[in-house]
């Protein structure tokens, strides 16, 4: 804790593919050797497991950790989403609607409303990832080869590729 004036290594050798702090713990997504990845209520300082026991596909990760109001949500490369309510202990998974085959790139959040982009399109749920609908009217989707990465501000969404940003709001 040097208020930001320089690094310190906490986790080795692993493929750390997302990070949110939610309820006083710090999540960092990682490869499905480990589950969803691993948590920290001490700052980094010690870190545990979380998920495990999920039986995951061999090779896909959590690509995107959000949260909103009281749930943890975690993309995963296999197009899954995961509902935790008790801070990554259990987690459930809130897949209606969602596209059978393709990557959960992003996720992020707009006030109560949860948006996830797929190699499919974008997806909203508006009942905290319980289920989900396409969402892609009006959006540019003319690089097929790239898949959006997705930002909230306080009352607009972005989405982004590598050759357009568009924003709903």
């Amino acid at each position: 804790a040097n208020n930001g004036i320089g690094w310190t290594t906490v986790l080795h050798g692993l493929n750390i593919s997302a990070m949110t702090a939610y309820g006083g713990n710090i999540f960092a997504g990682a490869a499905a050797t480990s589950g969803i990845g691993f948590r920290s209520a001490d700052n980094g300082a010690t870190w545990t497991s979380i998920g495990a026991d999920l039986g995951l596909p061999t090779g896909s990760q959590a690509t995107s950790l959000a949260t909103c109001g009281n749930i943890l949500l975690a993309g995963i490369s296999s197009n899954d989403v995961l509902l935790s309510e008790n801070n990554g202990d259990r987690w459930d998974p809130v897949n209606t609607g969602l596209p059978m085959n393709g990557t959960i790139v992003s996720l992020t959040v707009l006030k109560t409303k949860i948006f996830a982009s797929t190699s499919e399109g974008i997806y909203l749920s508006i009942d905290t990832g319980r289920s989900w609908t396409p969402f892609n009217t009006g959006f540019d989707s003319t690089d097929a080869t790239s898949t959006p990465r997705l930002v909230a501000s306080d009352t607009v969404i972005f989405a982004g590729t590598c050759r357009v940003v568009s924003y709903a709001g």
